[in-house]
């Protein structure tokens, strides 16, 4: 699963609204929306910020874990 997509559950399932979520990270909405629709990537500093509020490690939403799996075999 892709950035985007998990940042759009994540976001849901916490019972942030975008605009909100986007504030509570200090970037604009349309940054928020540019990452959601993957015409852009954050950068991670703003990763770490979204982990921490989402209650989620900054791997889980990098996917690094599955990315040194595949590096592995």
């Amino acid at each position: 699963m892709e950035l985007k997509d998990k940042l759009e559950i994540l976001i849901k399932r916490n019972g942030y609204k975008k605009t909100d979520f986007a504030s509570a990270v200090s970037i604009t909405y349309r940054a928020l929306a540019n990452y959601i629709s993957g015409a852009r990537t954050p950068r991670a500093k703003t990763i770490s910020d979204m982990a921490v509020l989402l209650g989620v490690s900054e791997e889980l939403l990098t996917e690094i874990r599955d990315l040194l799996k595949e590096k592995n075999q």
